[in-house]
């Protein structure tokens, strides 16, 4: 039988590997060098009841999304009908190549039989040196026997086996400490009072710290894939709609363990550390500890990097310590809260929709309070940086690792009338700390130019001396510090659909202008951060040239390279709900489809040439409770949900099957690029005399609902008009070339 290639968990540590039938034999064809060594983990699970929709693993957490997450029930958290552990034979032997069987097999590893039984509990590291058959090419083989496997509930987890290397000095190890919810302000050396984070401080001393860091999303899930992948969260393709990173997404784990590289992930979140999250690609042991303190991730990383002694290592340590609910250590808590409050947030819960009257308390100190809780829940995350860095240097390993200590966005304090976070592009979730230490990074500096979390891959690729793939949009941040006239002026974007609202927004950074600007309904906002860091005052009317330069340039960077069909739906919120499903076929064929705002009751599906799809009209805008507002909103508001699809560059036409909650209608369907509607519901439209144009169309306010199909030229059509004389660019504007 093919094993199954799994992510497999026990207890806590989901690891890649393979799921071995019963009486099964893994074969892998290996070459083994001088002085090398093999390692694996060795586990056993027992499969649920065939009513299940594939065998499960002991403690996996069943659902697509991470909110689905929840234990198995207790009478499926059983094994079932489990054979007596103790008769179980496990070996790993090598076969040499071309081995007409007068030459025995060497037995590699064998598990002894009073380890078996721990097999279901937890997993058992194999770590053996092959210095008696190398140098030698073959084959290794994974046996699995005994009485037991006679139950075929039984299965063998044989968790990522490795040969490798043991390394000579100097090494190059990287430490990659993600803070959830930590917007920049909350640390001492950013402006926090100095009690919060005197850890951080001196570690930031010895560190270069970048003042103007900027995170790619306002949540979890997004910003923490663009920190991984070095991509937009979109291009990612991890946002609220896609809920993980796709396998044709590359993760920095997946660059560095071809190379030899140990790689490891602990969490606390399910959106890293869920089965289905994606970020386990490339990463040899992900530790799932969710609700755990900062202090219990540092002690799985300090294990970890202590068993990697002999591998260069990339270890990601996710904290969720500053995440709502705010409940900070008593010993913290004492130091920065106020014991006299008798306020309504006592036990640290704070939605983010509450709106706050004074009462027993005033409006400020309820924001007081609530922001010294989350200070004490820092101050935490300090104290377990300060045990994390002690380890480093008494195991010398300071000067062998590159340590990048991030946050995947901020947290509000009632800023701009709310808390929490994902709802907004505004600087108290999206300035973030970004502090950089080993490599040639100087100590003690402090870099004003703005910079993103985008750069954090390419500088991991730069200190391991990795040439950074050319689809990555991010600098490194090396470059930053010692030739800053090497990198352009930039402009720093950030995205993603601000969650739970459905309002999609995009923001524009080109210090000292940022730019917000609201997909749906084209409402934008322009602050001067550095006179107004709090972004309260809205000065586009001030600045006309400067905001239309950023709005501009959101136009471009929301443009594809390649010109691109936009299937789109436009809702009419004064129209009942409807679904527009059908197909869309290209038979030259469908290079990729990317979702753009959907939500969990619209489904697509690409098989080859064809895009199937079912979008629903529905969508939660903030406005939905007051209805007189509604009715004020312009119509632009109303193309949100859309798919934007990359036609094969041989694609000569498209035939397009629509229908409205399964029926066929008219003056509801745009299928030419126009505002002309069809009433078929099948068409055949041409691709080269198919109208491109640079903007999405403003829907007829007349109409209900509708399903456009729109052409947006791609930048390969566009010239910069700078490089033409100004007589060309009259004449290319009078013939209409040129857009105003």
């Amino acid at each position: 039988s093919i094993p199954l290639t799994e992510k497999l968990t026990i207890g806590d540590e989901c690891v890649n590997g393979w799921l071995a039938p019963p009486e099964g034999v893994l074969r892998f064809p290996v070459e083994v060098e001088e002085n090398s060594r093999f390692s694996c983990r060795i586990g056993i699970a027992f499969s649920l009841p065939r009513s299940m929709t594939r065998p499960r693993l002991p403690h996996e957490m069943p659902g697509g999304h991470p909110e689905d997450f929840e234990p198995l029930p207790p009478h499926l958290s059983r094994p079932v009908l489990p054979p007596r552990l103790d008769n179980i034979k496990l070996s790993i032997e090598f076969f040499p190549e071309n081995s007409d069987g007068s030459i025995s097999p060497t037995v590699i590893f064998q598990l002894p039989p009073d380890k078996v039984p721990d097999l279901e509990h937890n997993w058992y590291d194999v770590n053996v040196s092959l210095d008696n058959i190398a140098p030698a090419k073959g084959e290794l083989k994974f046996f699995a026997s005994g009485p037991a496997f006679g139950n075929p509930n039984l299965q063998i987890l044989w968790g990522q086996p490795v040969i490798y290397t043991p390394l000579d000095e100097p090494r190059r190890n990287v430490l990659l400490i993600g803070i959830d919810t930590l917007r920049s302000d909350a640390l001492s050396p950013y402006g926090a009072r100095p009690e919060v984070t005197p850890n951080l401080t001196k570690f930031s001393e010895s560190a270069t710290l970048f003042e103007q860091a900027r995170s790619q999303a306002p949540w979890t899930l997004p910003s923490f894939a663009s920190i991984v992948t070095g991509l937009m969260p979109t291009k990612a393709g991890a946002t609220g709609t896609h809920r993980s990173i796709p396998e044709k997404t590359t993760t920095a784990g997946e660059m560095l363990l071809p190379l030899g590289y140990a790689t490891f992930t602990v969490c606390s979140t399910p959106w890293i550390g869920g089965p289905t999250s994606g970020f386990q690609q490339g990463v040899e042991t992900t530790v799932f500890l969710p609700e755990h303190r900062a202090q219990i991730q540092v002690e799985r990383a300090k294990r970890f990097i202590t068993e990697s002694i002999d591998r260069d290592w990339f270890c990601f340590i996710h904290i969720m310590d500053p995440h709502e609910p705010y409940e900070p250590p008593e010993e913290y808590r004492k130091i920065l809260c106020d014991p006299d409050y008798s306020g309504i947030f006592p036990t640290g819960h704070v939605g983010g929709d509450i709106r706050l009257e004074p009462g027993v308390v005033s409006v400020e100190e309820e924001i007081r309070h609530v922001r010294n809780l989350y200070d004490a829940e820092v101050a935490n995350v300090d104290a377990a940086m300060s045990d994390l860095f002690r380890f480093l240097d008494e195991n010398g390993l300071m000067d062998d690792t590159l340590i990048i200590f991030c946050s995947d966005h901020g947290e509000e304090f009632y800023e701009h009338d709310g808390f929490g976070h994902g709802f907004t592009q505004y600087d108290e979730l999206v300035h973030v700390p970004l502090i950089v230490k080993g490599g040639d990074f100087p100590e003690g500096h402090r870099i004003s130019k703005p910079v993103a979390n985008l750069d954090i891959l390419p500088t991991i690729l730069s200190y391991l001396d990795i040439e950074k793939p050319d689809d990555l949009p991010g600098f490194p941040l090396q470059d930053t510090v010692h030739s800053p006239e090497s990198i352009p002026e930039r402009i720093i974007f950030g995205e993603e659909t601000a969650r739970q609202k459905g309002i999609p927004l995009i923001y524009s950074f080109e210090w000292p202008f940022k730019c917000i600007f609201n997909v749906a309904n084209f409402d934008v906002e322009l602050y001067h951060v550095e006179n107004d860091p709090s972004e309260l005052s809205d000065i586009r009317t001030e600045y006309p040239d400067q905001l239309a330069s950023l709005i501009m340039n959101i136009a471009a960077f929301i443009r594809p390279q390649n010109s691109a069909y936009h299937l789109m739906v436009a809702m009419n919120p004064m129209h009942s709900p409807r679904i527009f499903s059908g197909t869309l076929k290209i038979p030259g064929g469908i290079e990729y489809v990317e979702p753009y705002f959907l939500d969990s009751s619209d489904t697509y599906f690409q098989n080859g040439d064809t895009l199937q799809f079912a979008i629903s009209t529905n969508i939660d805008l903030t406005v939905q409770e007051d209805t007189e507002m509604i009715r004020n909103i312009p119509l632009t508001v109303m193309p949100v949900k859309h798919l934007v699809i990359i036609p094969s560059p041989d694609a000569d036409y498209m035939e397009i099957n629509v229908s409205i909650d399964e029926e066929s209608d008219s003056d509801w369907f745009f299928p030419y690029g126009t505002n002309q509607p069809e009433a078929l519901h099948n068409v055949t439209v041409h691709l080269d005399s198919f109208p491109l144009t640079p903007y999405l169309p403003q829907p007829e306010s007349h109409f209900p609902s509708s399903l456009y199909i729109w052409g947006i030229r791609g930048l390969e059509n566009f010239m910069d008009t700078h490089e033409l004389d100004p007589e060309t660019i009259e004449q290319l504007r009078a013939l209409g070339y040129i857009d105003d």
